[in-house]
């Protein structure tokens, strides 16, 4: 029995509390520790969910998500034979690795930690880490990737990377395809490909390329955290395999409506995508002049901080900005490199940077 579990964020529901009996008090809280949107889902997603509430709660909803994935396929401009949905991200990623054969799989380092316990702890694979540098910025290199990876079933990535914020273009992406050997899967993760622009996203080569396979979450751009929509492309063969094992109503009646209308408000999310860059490098800009601290820009909505000039550790720090109401994320788990040295925070509104910024300030200046 596997009894290990991957450690998230989300720390902050001890506040409002896990039954939801405190959520007045949402509200009193900074919940940056994760990477959720800090702007509302699109205004014809809440009048669609909001009009309909009580027959979308009671009702069970289309078995295969028709309607989400031909909305997906259009808007994407990806076949619906190169794509299945799912309840977000992470519930595609537990229906798609324990059902795709291989033996042997390449990560980076640093990374989003749900991988590493996926293929560590629950398959039992046999792991090898592709170590980006601090002292480089965590650049991520085709080459140092073509040949950490030599030998393996499976390269997997998050790209933009997650807590780094470093990312490889459409064009890097494809040279990496063009050296690695075709039996060799590219797995990415594309949670956050948004945020440097949907042109440098690669998922419309699965079509082409049989050993590319793209993972989407229509979280954190879409601010849909709450619904759990995900899609997953792939060429054909490998959703072929993987299909007999999502199981039938796998995304909520709520998220495929949200999905769905959220998709058709292309315009609304991309001025909130510029106005999230703009936030982030503002408050690069102020974390910048914190004493001790290396900050790590990214191109996200979240900005990775080294803090081990501070003299400070990680945990000392979230805790000390949970006594003030603010929830930062401790990146030690998400690397073998980290050691108490790094903290990940989340891109907010303009208001609430300003208070992570200046308790930031009080705790690493005492």
């Amino acid at each position: 029995m596997i009894k290990i579990k991957c450690f998230h964020g989300g720390a902050s529901f001890n506040a409002v509390g896990i039954n939801f009996d405190r959520l007045d008090s949402k509200n009193e809280i900074i919940r940056a520790d994760v990477t959720d949107a800090w702007f509302k889902p699109a205004p014809n997603v809440i009048n669609a969910l909001s009009e309909h509430l009580s027959w979308l709660l009671k009702n069970s909803p289309p078995t295969n998500s028709e309607g989400l994935v031909n909305t997906i396929s259009e808007a994407r401009g990806i076949p619906k034979e190169n794509l299945i949905v799912g309840g977000g991200s992470s519930d595609l990623m537990f229906a798609f690795f324990p059902n795709y054969k291989f033996d042997s799989v390449s990560i980076l380092d640093p990374m989003y930690g749900e991988y590493t316990h996926i293929f560590e702890n629950v398959l039992k694979k046999d792991i090898r880490r592709i170590k980006q540098k601090p002292e480089a910025g965590f650049k991520i290199n085709v080459n140092e990737l073509v040949q950490g990876c030599a030998g393996s079933d499976m390269l997997a990535i998050v790209n933009p990377n997650s807590p780094t914020g470093v990312y490889l273009t459409k064009i890097e992406v494809k040279e990496l395809l063009s050296k690695i050997p075709k039996e060799t899967i590219l797995f990415i993760d594309e949670t956050y490909i948004d945020y440097v622009g949907r042109a440098e996203s690669v998922e419309a080569l699965v079509v082409n390329y049989p050993n590319l396979v793209v993972l989407k979450s229509m979280s954190k751009v879409y601010a849909l955290s709450g619904a759990r929509v995900g899609y997953l492309a792939a060429h054909s063969t490998v959703i072929d395999m993987i299909k007999p094992f999502i199981p039938p109503w796998s995304v909520g009646l709520i998220g495929q409506v949200a999905g769905i209308e959220a998709l058709k408000s292309e315009d609304y999310y991309l001025e909130k995508i510029s106005k999230t860059n703009e936030l982030r490098k503002e408050f690069v800009a102020r974390l910048q002049g914190l004493p001790g601290a290396r900050v790590y820009p990214g191109c996200a909505n979240f900005i990775l901080i080294g803090i081990k000039e501070t003299g400070k550790l990680a945990q000392d720090v979230c805790e000390e900005l949970i006594q003030k109401n603010i929830y930062i994320r401790n990146a030690t788990s998400m690397s073998s490199q980290f050691n108490q040295d790094f903290i990940r925070v989340a891109v907010k509104d303009e208001k609430s940077n300003d208070k992570i910024y200046l308790a930031l300030k009080e705790v690493l200046e005492n």
